[in-house]
């Protein structure tokens, strides 16, 4: 090589160790900046486990509302996927696992094969180590696992399952999940006819549909210690039945009467024949009722005010509710103008002793695209100023006051374009009154 290439080579080499020296100086700053994270105790890591685990277990609560637990950023998944320590304490907790909750149609899993989805819920059962399983299965499980896949599935679940809601064929009934989960004590199922030889007496929660009234009754009295129970009532193919004799339940608290249109004579003829002396929230969903059928409810209503706490109910009289005198929450569906007036007017009237019990109130409107009249701002003043005198009468009283103060009010705003949440100033300086009033506002936007 000539002197000239020499020199350009020596040049390139300088140029290169150079780079590499820079390397080499930014590797150390690494391993320096490294070493001091490592070093760090972050606040958060410095919980005992116990509470790290009772913090996780809020969020999983909130997660089963999620639909699928299949998604990686729901919990408890997400806490194997932050750091060493948080997978350690939560693959530990077995608590964490109790609950599962799988949408087989959803499309989060689509392009999942069988056998990964298979070994993902067994992996999760496995988890959950020797606690009772509440299990929560909706869609097609068999078409999308295959029958041998599920069938294998359910046979590993059920022996730990407390509490199960799925699909159950025809061909096999709900006897079939009784044989294979032996300590059932919650179930939910499409279906209540043929259930003669069911073991009613091992459950607690019960959730079913398809229920004539005779079905009705005899679930009630054979499932002597049912403490949730939720039936939705279609009316009998005939149109013609005997009203079977009335029934005591003693320890039923938790009871949700849903019906078609075409089944609502079926919950007027119910409800005479119950007597539920443990009875504490009662949900009657939104459907129109004929004042006829008031009789009906008045009584019930009636013979159980002393202790029924937690109603939700919809599309009836105000008047209906003037026994409960025990009832302390309220939640209305498809709020009116016609309700609210009367039931503004009700809560205000001082010669009247209105739901005396009553702190929590909770007001759902039909979506806003409903053609039905919706609440004008005049409404909500009316009830805001009701609030105001309830709570007036009460400070009156003193410890000696015939009515409570609402603490709490839950209500659906529906807005014109047009319009903010200021325009309703009253609802809004019902909150900002020093009067301990929780005041919730949900906005809907109207579609004019």
């Amino acid at each position: 090589m000539t002197p000239h290439e020499l020199r350009t080579r020596l040049g390139e080499l300088d140029a290169v160790v150079q780079q590499e020296q820079v390397a080499l100086e930014h590797q150390s700053q690494r391993l320096a900046i490294s070493r001091q994270l490592n070093a760090l105790v972050y606040p958060v890591l410095t919980l005992p486990p116990e509470i790290t685990s009772m913090i996780f277990l809020r969020f999983v609560v909130s997660a089963s509302y999620c639909g699928s637990m299949y998604r990686r950023y729901t919990a408890p998944l997400i806490f194997l996927h932050v750091c060493t320590m948080w997978r350690d304490i939560a693959s530990a907790d077995s608590s964490l696992w109790a609950a599962m909750y799988f949408d087989f149609d959803t499309d989060y899993h689509r392009d999942a094969p069988a056998t990964e989805l298979q070994t993902f819920l067994e992996s999760w059962a496995l988890r959950a180590q020797s606690r009772p399983l509440s299990v929560d299965f909706c869609g097609d499980m068999v078409s999308r696992l295959g029958a041998a896949r599920s069938a294998a599935l359910m046979m590993r679940l059920a022996p730990k399952c407390y509490r199960g809601s799925s699909y159950i064929p025809d061909e096999h009934g709900p006897n079939y999940a009784f044989a294979l989960a032996p300590g059932l004590r919650k179930i939910h199922l499409h279906r209540t006819s043929g259930l003669a030889v069911v073991a009613w007496k091992q459950l607690t929660v019960f959730y079913g549909d398809a229920c004539s009234l005779q079905e009705c009754t005899e679930l009630l009295r054979e499932a002597e210690n049912l403490v949730e129970c939720g039936l939705c009532i279609f009316g009998d193919n005939d149109g013609d039945f005997q009203p079977p004799r009335a029934l005591t339940h003693m320890f039923l608290r938790n009871l949700t009467l849903f019906a078609p249109q075409e089944g609502v004579h079926i919950v007027v003829a119910l409800l005479p024949l119950l007597t539920l002396p443990a009875l504490h929230t009662f949900t009657l969903p939104d459907h129109k009722y004929d004042d006829n059928d008031a009789d009906s409810f008045v009584d019930f209503l009636q013979r159980h005010s002393s202790h029924l706490v937690e109603m939700a109910v919809g599309r009836i009289s105000p008047r209906i509710l003037a026994p409960l005198s025990a009832l302390a929450a309220l939640q209305v569906w498809d709020v009116d103008p016609s309700f609210a007036y009367n039931f503004a007017a009700l809560l205000e009237d001082p010669g009247v002793c209105f739901l005396p019990s009553l702190q929590h109130i909770t007001w759902e409107l039909e979506y806003p695209s409903s053609r039905r009249p919706r609440l004008q701002h005049a409404d909500y003043e009316q009830l805001a100023q009701a609030i105001s005198c309830r709570w007036r009468r009460n400070r009156a009283g003193g410890v000696s006051a015939d009515v409570t103060g609402i603490r709490s009010l839950t209500l659906q705003v529906v807005l014109d374009p047009t319009e903010t949440l200021a325009d309703f100033h009253s609802l809004v300086d019902l909150g900002e009154k020093e009067i301990g009033l929780c005041v919730e506002l949900i906005v809907k936007r109207s579609a004019q």
